[in-house]
């Protein structure tokens, strides 16, 4: 009983570990996104100030 009750919370955590990293990946995905389009703005801003 306590064998099978091993194997069972095993997969458990690793699911929640891999739950956690794809989360992760996704927040730095969005966050690089956001800083490539905060940057693309004040490049555009940069282009009218010079002009």
């Amino acid at each position: 009983m306590m064998q099978t009750k091993k194997f069972v919370d095993h997969p458990n955590s690793m699911d929640t570990i891999m739950s956690l990293m794809m989360s992760l990946k996704m927040t730095t995905l969005c966050l690089l996104l956001d800083t490539a389009k905060l940057f693309t703005l004040l490049m555009d801003i940069m282009k009218v100030l010079w002009q």
